[in-house]
């Protein structure tokens, strides 16, 4: 019970930054840059370049900008050293795990967003041969699992090497 407790003052915090919304937005955008890119010669089906591009593009994108989201997220408490406090109020390992499904929250509804803002565009470009099937599919294959494993990856990096003692 606890945890839906810290979660919600989690998701409160966290959707008052700035960096959040700029971030959402970016991941919005990234498929654009998928539009733009040229591709293989011998896969230029309609289907690959108004969905399947734009969706591997914005994977990719938009993973690197929530694993920096989650970098920025786990050195905030860090660096105004306010660890202490909380970890004497919240378990350590409560505040992480409640903080990245936070991130993990806001990344999944983001990418939901960026489909339903594509979806008329490709209805309109593709015309007969759209399949929203397909359409939703490509969205939610690749770009909620580059998105989560990044923040799962970038979270357990952060962890393990802010452990580290380097000085010997």
């Amino acid at each position: 019970m606890r945890f839906f407790s810290y979660l919600r003052v989690e998701l409160n915090r966290i959707l008052h930054l700035k960096v959040v919304y700029m971030i959402m937005l970016l991941t919005i955008i990234s498929p654009i840059v998928g539009y733009n890119l040229k591709g293989n010669m011998l896969a230029q089906t309609t289907a690959y370049d108004l969905i399947i591009k734009p969706c591997i593009v914005g994977a990719l994108i938009s993973g690197g900008l929530f694993a920096l989201l989650t970098l920025i997220e786990f050195y905030r408490v860090n660096k105004h050293k306010i660890g202490i406090l909380t970890n004497s109020i919240v378990p350590h390992l409560m505040l992480n795990m409640v903080r990245m499904f936070a991130i993990c929250i806001v990344a999944i509804v983001s990418v939901t967003i960026t489909a339903l803002m594509y979806f008329p565009y490709v209805v309109i470009k593709m015309e007969y041969t759209f399949d929203a099937y397909i359409y939703f599919n490509s969205f939610f294959l690749f770009m909620p699992f580059s998105v989560l494993l990044s923040i799962l990856a970038a979270s357990a990096f952060y962890q393990i090497f802010y452990q580290i003692n380097l000085s010997g």
